[in-house]
């Protein structure tokens, strides 16, 4: 092949040099190429530098179809692979097909029981404004008596607070103290639970240092039916000459104990008057409790439903993405 080229080389030459020769011998040529041993270097030269422009072209050329054909080998081993996996896949999208469809039905069923205990909450919040009502006009009516008998108490209290030691000490000093001022301190005794009410144990009474703030911390609710009704009918109802002007006017001291005594007795006939009532309401607060506990366990459920709901629409979502992926790939393969 070298010799070959290089004959067509020189052949080249020649003929180029005899068409000038012929061109330069003709009558109407104006001028004479010549043709000298650098024209053929220059020819040589202009050769190899085409040859070698050419071997590069081709040499990309075959570097793009081995390439190619590189991807092709690829292309074919990765269908093959993909091929053998077509069938787990096929298996993995039927067992996340049935898992989308059992979510979508817990979903649904959970969704149906949501909105029937929601139904169910709004009745029994309907019914616990209803009690909430009721109880509320009952415990105005049972408060109602209440509030108008302890201002007098609250009076009462207060009067007895100015009461001066010295007072009580010449109360005690007596021998014999005026029938008001004997009647009153009988009924004091009754009410603190003294057994005997004799004069020389009522005394003992008042020599006591905490009389008076026994006397302000009383609770009127610890009296007895049989106390009440003692003081009721023997110094205060049944005795009509024993007023706060009459106890008053036979001692300074014992005035303020007779009201104390007084309104301590109607506050505690008023407060087991209504002690039924009272008692009606605290009922009614224990069943409205049942109720409101009953609401509050829906709610608490309807919450626990509707986030379970909420988590199974996020792991449909999520099934049916997997199940698109999983199909699109399918198709790829396929």
């Amino acid at each position: 092949l070298r010799q070959a080229i290089v004959a067509a080389l020189v052949d080249l030459q020649q003929i180029t040099k005899d068409m000038a020769d012929e061109v330069g011998c003709s009558e109407s040529s104006v001028c004479r190429t010549y043709l000298s041993p650098r024209d053929y270097l220059a020819l040589i030269q202009n050769f190899v530098s085409c040859l070698s422009k050419r071997r590069e072209t081709v040499e990309d050329e075959q570097l793009h179809i081995n390439a190619g054909l590189e991807k092709l080998r690829q292309t074919q081993q990765n269908v093959s692979e993909l091929k053998a996996g077509l069938g787990a896949k096929t298996i993995e999208l039927k067992e996340k097909d049935a898992l989308a469809n059992k979510k979508l039905q817990q979903m649904v069923a959970d969704q149906n029981i949501a909105e029937k205990r929601k139904e169910e909450a709004q009745k029994i919040s309907i019914e616990v404004e209803k009690q909430e009502i009721q109880i509320n006009t009952r415990r105005e009516e049972a408060q109602q008596d209440l509030d108008m008998a302890e201002p007098a108490l609250l009076s009462a209290q207060t009067s007895v607070r100015g009461i001066k030691k010295r007072d009580l000490d010449e109360i005690r000093n007596l021998g014999r103290p005026p029938v008001n001022v004997k009647l009153t301190l009988e009924c004091v005794a009754i009410m603190m639970g003294e057994k005997s009410v004799e004069w020389q144990d009522v005394r003992k009474i008042l020599s006591k240092s905490d009389f008076i703030p026994a006397i302000l911390n009383f609770d009127a609710d610890k009296l007895t039916s049989k106390q009440i009704k003692l003081v009721q009918e023997k110094y205060l109802d049944g005795n009509p000459e024993l007023t706060t002007e009459s106890v008053t006017r036979s001692s300074k001291a014992c005035g303020p104990l007779y009201n104390w005594a007084e309104s301590q007795i109607k506050y505690s006939s008023v407060y087991n008057r209504v002690q039924p009532l009272r008692e009606e309401v605290e009922q009614l607060e224990r069943d409205s409790q049942v109720v409101k506990d009953e609401k509050d366990n829906i709610e608490s459920e309807v919450s626990a439903l509707e986030g379970s709901i909420k988590q199974y629409k996020t792991d449909y979502a999520s099934l049916i993405r997997d199940v698109e992926t999983l199909k699109a790939e399918m198709e790829a393969v396929t």
